[in-house]
Formats: structure tokens, sequence, C-alpha cells
């Protein structure tokens, strides 16, 4: 491909090409960096789309806005493209929502404190661990009002009422993909994987509640588990 010229940018490609005459054991690292990539930004986008899925059989007048936004924006004869992505505002602000709603990784990856350090007058110790629970900072009425509830518009702006500006909820990418430095490195892909699955199941699909057999809405009952991410099971949806 390179000789071509039809290599595309990519994480990988920079890996090998920061080091052309890699070792077996440089090698196998690249492998295995690539891999954690893929496998995280995959395991956890599946994660973050069963919330979604839940979400939109919950709050069907949600659905309904964001498939009109997409009958605007994008009309019929075909899938929404990542180009479209910033003609979506309302998409946009779903998949925000999404991430708040229901994080994928309620308690974030354990941090080590590499020094001695006060935090807010709470003194912490070199290499103590420190977990932060993001599901109770993105669940914090304070920051997030009504924060049970699945509302996109709490990232959006009306222009013809500037009280509203002040209102806006601040974005929940900040804590629920991590912090600093060891913020997730498959955010990016994650991203782009869930808005395509989204447009495109808001696209050609409704999602909607099951029916039982006496014909009446069956409510939706989940159990949650997982280590570091967080799965749906024992799902009736």
């Amino acid at each position: 491909m390179e000789a071509q010229g039809t290599a595309q940018p990519s994480f990988t490609a920079d890996l090998i090409l920061a080091n052309m005459n890699a070792s077996p054991e440089e090698e196998y690292f690249n492998k295995c960096v690539t891999g954690i990539l893929y496998a995280t930004g995959s395991d956890t986008s599946v994660s973050a789309l069963e919330s979604f899925f839940l979400a939109m059989s919950l709050y069907p007048e949600i659905q309904r806005k964001a498939q009109a936004e997409l009958d605007l924006i994008i009309g019929p004869g075909r899938i929404p493209t990542l180009s479209d992505r910033s003609q979506l505002p309302y998409i946009d602000a779903l998949i925000q929502e999404v991430h708040r709603w229901n994080p994928v990784v309620p308690l974030g990856l354990p941090h080590k404190v590499s020094q001695d350090d006060t935090y807010d007058g709470y003194f912490i110790p070199a290499n103590s661990t420190i977990i932060v629970n993001i599901w109770a900072i993105l669940h914090d009425p304070t920051i997030y009002p009504d924060p049970m509830e699945f509302r996109p518009e709490r990232y959006l702006v009306n222009k013809d009422d500037r009280e509203s500006i002040g209102q806006v909820n601040p974005d929940p990418h900040l804590y629920a993909f991590g912090f600093g430095r060891r913020r997730c490195p498959g955010i990016t892909l994650a991203e782009d994987l869930i808005f395509m699955a989204i447009t495109a199941t808001l696209t050609v699909f409704d999602i909607g509640k099951a029916i039982g057999p006496d014909g009446l809405p069956i409510e939706p009952q989940v159990e949650f588990h997982g280590t570091i991410s967080i799965r749906m099971t024992n799902v009736n949806m």
C-alpha cells in the first residue's frame, strides 16, 4: 500500500512508520496496542448502544425528534455518513445524553498518585489508588438537573432565548471517557461507531417496547453486569 501511495493515515501506520526496523518484541507490542484500541472501542460502544435502545424504548418522543431531524437534513434514500454529523445537532445531543444517562465505565479506571497531593482540603499520599465515581458526577443534580431523565435538550441552546445559554449542561465527554493523559485512547473510534450505528438505526427502524400476549406493551426490565464496563443482561424490552 505504501508503494502505491494508497495507505491511509492511522494509529497503526504511525506505529509502524516510527520504527521500520522493529524487533519481534516491538512488533508484538504494536499488535497488542492496536488490538486494545479496537477491543476497547468496540466493547464499550456496544454497551452505549444498548443504553441507546433502552432510552428510545422508554422515550419515544425523543426518538421521533431525532428521526424528524434526520428526515429534514438527510432526507429519504440514504444513510447518514460521518460528514453529516455537524448538521445534526439533536442527534449529537442525543449521543451526549446516552453517555451521561448510563455511562459505560461508571467508576472509570483506577489511577495511582505519583506524589503527595492535596485536593479540596484532603491530603492524598503518594501511591494512593484513586477511583473516580463518574456515574455520580454525571448524575449530580447541581450539574445536570433531573439527572435520571433522558433529555438531549439539556445540551442545546435556544438562540432566541439568551437565558437558555446559561442553562446548557456540561458536555459529559468531559467525564465519561476518563481524564487527563489517561483518557480513553479509543474515544474517536467509539464515537464514530456510535454515531453511524445510531443514525442508521433511526433512519431505517422504529424502536418500541415489546408487545405481550395480551397485546399490551411490556415495560422494559433490565439488569446490568460487568467489571470495568457495564453490559445489560436479562433484558426484557
